[in-house]
């Protein structure tokens, strides 16, 4: 059965931080909001390797996504398969064959990484059910692999050596000469690299894991990576982003090599008219709350645009600063802040503000600053996102939600 909604009506997929964002700026135009969200559940991205080392966490901090929705805004809960063009209208056809049909579509699907985030549709129980297989298989590995040195694969190797055994070998892969990026200053890298190797982790340099589909593993096996050495690993764990974007088979190159909407300078797709991307757009260099708002904006003003066959407007994208999360057993860093000067890394915000100062907790929301030090990194998790009224951020904030360091006892596997 098709649905073919009302008049002006511009459809989203994904109600994460950008969906949310999305929703809200749509609301602005006066049009009739649908979205399609692939899971009845939030689980908080920004706290993913806590969640992997930790059961309680997901516990905690997963919420009904229900508690999110916006009064106004229609919900329907499904799994994209397909985007298209149907009768001069976009159409999206659900895992279950539902089609709907709308003037507009914006993905807002962001990006994924295997394990540390939920499967596309993946209900509760099954979620659940991952994570304890995972934390059971790294807890008897005798060697673990970790393949990216961002900031995610330092914070994964953290998580990982909360929950291995005492012997067990912890191995992080990175495609550069050290860890992070050459946004960070040599020093801060040396001595983040410092505590990695105190904590045993084995640091390879140029050494990406090859393949063409990388995804992570529980079971032994064999990876082969770009110095030519191979490694033998019981557990893998990828650690960098990519984008899943609902497939697309009768539309050849619409999406790029990192599997991001290939889109013009208004957030359009070059191939699919009245498709727009936000947090997933082939543009993005980085993504943090000020690009997703800036992309949100513009995309539900040219969404809107083009259901009324009016003129988009241009996106124009800002060199904007890079965003270190680092919370490698949840902030073990502390002292690295010391060093940084103030008002090294300015967001750019409008206003007169401290935030770059070394020990700022981002009351602003947003995360200018070096890596966090412990206590820091508690408050920023709290507050980051709090304007957005996300639910999952709220229990964080509630009393007794203590995300401190764990003690050797917590750290034990049931």
């Amino acid at each position: 059965m098709t649905a073919v909604l009302n008049d002006k009506t511009v459809l989203v997929i994904g109600h994460g931080l950008a969906g949310k964002t999305t929703v809200a700026a749509l609301q602005r135009n006066g049009v009739r909001i649908l979205v399609v969200e692939s899971r009845n559940y939030y689980e908080p991205d920004t706290i993913a390797p806590l969640i992997l080392s930790r059961s309680a966490v997901q516990a905690t901090f997963t919420v009904p996504q229900s508690l999110s929705r916006v009064p106004g805004v229609e919900y329907v809960e499904g799994t994209v398969d397909t985007i298209d063009k149907s009768e001069g209208r976009v159409r999206v056809v659900l895992k279950t064959g539902e089609k709907i049909s709308a003037d507009a579509v914006v993905c807002c699907t962001g990006s994924t990484i295997p394990l540390l985030k939920p499967d596309l549709g993946a209900m509760p129980e099954e979620r659940r059910n991952q994570l304890a297989s995972a934390r059971k298989a790294i807890a008897k590995a005798k060697t673990i692999l970790v393949a990216g040195g961002g900031a995610v694969g330092i914070e994964v190797a953290g998580a990982v050596c909360e929950l291995k055994a005492q012997p067990a070998k912890v191995i992080l892969a990175v495609s550069g000469e050290t860890i992070l990026h050459d946004g960070f200053p040599m020093g801060m890298r040396t001595r983040v690299a410092k505590v990695l190797t105190d904590a045993g982790v084995q640091i390879l340099p140029n050494a990406k894991v090859t393949g063409s589909q990388i995804k992570a593993s529980l079971t032994p096996s064999a990876y082969e990576l770009s110095d030519g050495s191979t490694v033998n690993a019981d557990v893998f764990l990828p650690s960098f982003s990519s984008f899943e974007l609902p497939s697309m088979p009768s539309v050849e190159g619409a999406t790029d090599a990192r599997g991001r909407l290939l889109v013009d300078g208004s957030l359009q797709s070059v191939k699919i008219p009245g498709v727009f991307a936000v947090a997933c757009a082939s543009v993005d260099k980085i993504l943090n709350l000020p690009v997703i708002e800036g992309a949100a904006k513009v995309a539900a003003a040219n969404a809107c645009a083009f259901a009324h066959a009016v003129p988009l407007k241009q996106y124009k994208t800002k060199d904007v600063p890079a965003e270190p999360w680092l919370h490698f057993i949840w902030g073990e860093y502390s002292l690295l802040n010391l060093p940084v000067g103030p008002l090294s890394f300015c967001c750019g915000w409008p206003l007169p503000c401290l935030c770059c100062l070394p020990g700022c907790c981002m009351p602003c929301g947003y995360s200018c600053t070096r890596p966090e030090g412990k206590g820091v990194s508690q408050t920023l998790q709290k507050l980051m996102v709090d304007s957005k009224n996300l639910p999952h951020y709220q229990k964080m904030k509630s009393p007794g939600n203590d995300l401190a360091a764990p003690t050797p006892a917590q750290m034990v596997v049931s």
